[in-house]
Formats: structure tokens, C-alpha cells, sequence
């Protein structure tokens, strides 16, 4: 972004502009260039007042990234803390899903001694004789 004096018919007025546009940062003034001198030097306080716009530009980008970046690290945190308390729920589930398991596996394994205890003592009172299965 180049800023550029419009020409214009004085030399002081162009000072005039560049001392608006830089701002008074000397108490004393120093004594006028030479008239053969005051077209480089104009043109040196161009480029200087360009690099000058440049870098409060660059300053803020910085500051909008900087900004950007502080605002994506609030988001990352949000996001992990979400990300942690639904793994924790997930193991959570998991070990609530383990017990449930652990639990119908005991009684399927009780029922099934149950049913080999029933089917023992049906076998055995078929192994008897009628009468005998008749007296009890």
C-alpha cells in the first residue's frame, strides 16, 4: 500500500504534507535542502512514509492473527474438554456394559446348573424301576 504526494505546484506544501502525514518528532528544524537536493529527499520521505504505512499494516495483520490464534486456542481447549468427558463416558458405558455381561453370564452359568441339577435327578429317577418310582 504506497501512499503518493498528489503533485502539486510548491515544494513546502508537499513538506507541509509530509510533515502532516509523519508528524513532528524534532523540536528543532533543520535547515532547508539545497533546491537541487529537494527532489531525491522528497522522494526518500516517500519511500519512508510507504515503508512506515507498510509496517503499521504488517502490525496489524500480526495483531489480527495473534487475535485469531487466541481465539482458535479457546475453541481447541472447548473442544478437547468435550472430547475427554466423552471418552470418559464411553469408558464409562464400557465398564457399565462389562458388569451387565459379567452378571448374565452368573445367572445363564446358575440356570444352567440348575438345569444339569434337574436333569440329574430326572435321570435318576428314571434309572429306577416303576414300582420303586411309585413309592417314592
Amino acid at each position: 500500500m504506497a501512499v503518493h504526494a498528489p503533485p502539486s505546484g510548491s515544494i513546502e506544501a508537499n513538506r507541509k504534507r509530509i510533515v502532516e502525514l509523519v508528524g513532528t518528532g524534532q523540536g528543532a528544524r533543520r535547515a532547508p535542502a539545497p533546491e537541487d537536493d529537494t527532489p531525491v529527499i522528497l522522494a526518500l520521505q516517500l519511500q519512508a512514509i510507504d515503508s512506515f504505512v507498510e509496517m503499521i499494516r504488517l502490525r496489524t495483520e500480526l495483531a489480527d492473527r495473534d487475535r485469531r490464534i487466541a481465539t482458535l486456542r479457546v475453541g481447541l481447549r472447548t473442544w478437547r474438554e468435550r472430547a475427554g468427558l466423552e471418552q470418559a463416558g464411553r469408558r464409562s458405558d464400557a465398564a457399565e456394559a462389562c458388569d451387565r455381561e459379567r452378571e448374565i453370564i452368573s445367572l445363564l452359568h446358575q440356570q444352567m446348573q440348575m438345569a444339569d441339577a434337574a436333569t440329574a435327578e430326572l435321570e435318576r429317577i428314571r434309572a429306577l424301576s416303576w414300582w420303586r418310582r411309585l413309592r417314592g
